[in-house]
């Protein structure tokens, strides 16, 4: 994977990841377990890189069309270059969050 398109996939990725952080925000409500949700989060998108390239597989099994993305197997650069950004995109709007008072005035941060 390359860099453009690694960082094409990580900005596809923002809504996911926003709306995955607050599900989590909301589950688990409260200052410092920063880091636990962050690798809540970071397990759903490992968990999701992980499944993606079997459920691609079935659904083209099915007759059904798939993005010429798909590319073949998921190897653990792949999941950690991911994991890399996703974290990054989980610390800002975490820090976004807590500035502007939606998951609190606690300033956590995920790191």
């Amino acid at each position: 994977m390359g860099f453009l398109s690694l960082l094409q996939l990580l900005f596809s990725l923002v809504p996911s990841i926003i709306s995955t952080v607050n599900a989590v925000e909301k589950q688990f409500p409260g200052s410092g377990q920063g880091k636990q949700k962050l690798n809540t989060v970071l397990s759903v998108v490992t968990s999701a890189a992980t499944a993606a390239p079997a459920i691609l597989d079935n659904v083209n099994k099915i007759g059904t069309e798939v993005d010429a993305a798909k590319g073949g197997n998921v190897t653990p650069e792949h999941i950690s270059a991911i994991l890399s950004g996703v974290t990054g995109i989980v610390n800002t709007v975490v820090a976004v969050a807590n500035e502007t008072g939606v998951f609190g005035n606690d300033n956590e941060q995920a790191n």
